[in-house]
């Protein structure tokens, strides 16, 4: 008997790694960003709001074009070391203009502004890798 349990065991461990990735791939499709150790800073310059990172611009967006905002967070017990939260903004059609990761110096205030304004913030639970942290 013990020979199946072996087996078993092999099998079963060959699978989590490709189930981690699954995972993975589904937290960063759900509005999660990949963790990086790049300088993000969000500013927001009266009607535009400029992402940066490691001090280039990456995108300046005009804030009447961002008809929607998704916040999306790991509500987990332990934190992933290889995804954050992250704030994804969309035009009106639907297009993610981009994601702006919780750790950005001045993300409280663009969060405020963008809810100041009156944009809908949906708030959603990602759920968010872990175990091979």
């Amino acid at each position: 008997m013990n020979w199946i349990e072996i087996v078993f065991f092999i099998l079963i461990s060959s699978f989590m790694p490709l189930g981690m990735l699954w995972i993975y791939l589904m937290a960063l499709k759900n509005g999660l960003m990949k963790k990086d150790n790049a300088d993000w800073c969000v500013l927001e310059e009266g009607i535009e709001i400029k992402v940066i990172k490691n001090q280039k611009i990456k995108s300046v967006i005009p804030i009447n074009s961002i008809v929607k905002a998704k916040y999306a967070y790991d509500d987990g017990w332990t934190e992933s070391k290889i995804v954050e939260d992250a704030l994804n903004l969309f035009d009106s059609n639907n297009r993610l203009i981009t994601k702006i990761p919780k750790t950005a110096n001045g993300f409280k205030e663009v969060y405020s502004l963008i809810e100041e304004k009156g944009i809908k913030i949906n708030r959603c639970v990602v759920d968010a890798p872990s175990f091979i942290d």
